[in-house]
């Protein structure tokens, strides 16, 4: 092979007898073989020739610091719509979106939370958004919301919201002193809870 500091050489060009080769032919096929030369030889690419030539390589884009991840904003889109799936964990999770587990507890760590706590935190919000817009019974709304354990569903809302979700109810329902009724426990057993 050829390297950059190759160089050809000619010695002397030999004119035979019965043939007229004129000199100007003879240059020509020394530039045609220069130009395959350097045909040849490897040269430095520019970043948007080289993202041409290799469709791997892309130019990178400055991008805003709180975008979140593509990975985040799907994991937030499917746990929203399906939180109240009482089948969901986080194996299901990384099955139906495709992700590893390490990956989804990775994301949802970076947002301070796990997985369980994120489920949590969706469920016990509509929760208290149906204890306050509907007349549906606790039970109903602890199966709604994704909790197949009333029991369960109680003491959870309870270390969340500090009261039981009957007294919640309650206790917005009868705006005349929440804090009291929360306080002394008044109304804290809903006749439709189940304990």
């Amino acid at each position: 092979m050829v390297g950059v500091d190759d160089t050809i050489e000619i010695a002397s060009i030999e004119h035979k007898s019965g043939t007229n080769v004129p000199l100007l032919a003879v240059l020509s096929c020394l530039g045609l073989l220069g130009g395959l030369i350097l045909a040849f030889l490897p040269r430095p690419r520019t970043a948007p020739e080289a993202a041409a030539t290799h469709p791997a390589i892309t130019p990178l884009e400055p991008r805003s610091l709180v975008t979140p991840p593509p990975d985040l904003e799907r994991l937030n889109h499917f746990l929203a719509d399906n939180y109240c799936r009482e089948d969901l964990d986080l194996a299901t999770v990384a099955t139906e979106l495709a992700l590893p587990l390490r990956r989804i507890t990775n994301l949802l760590n970076g947002n301070g939370e796990s997985f369980k706590a994120t489920l949590n935190r969706l469920r016990l919000q509509e929760a208290r958004r149906l204890l306050l817009e509907t007349d549906l019974q606790v039970s109903e709304i602890a199966f709604k919301v994704g909790y197949g354990n009333v029991s369960h569903f109680n003491r959870v809302f309870r270390e969340r919201f500090e009261t039981a979700p009957g007294a919640l109810r309650a206790a917005l329902q009868n705006p005349s002193n929440p804090v009291q009724n929360l306080q002394t426990g008044e109304s804290d057993k809903d006749p439709n809870e189940i304990n």
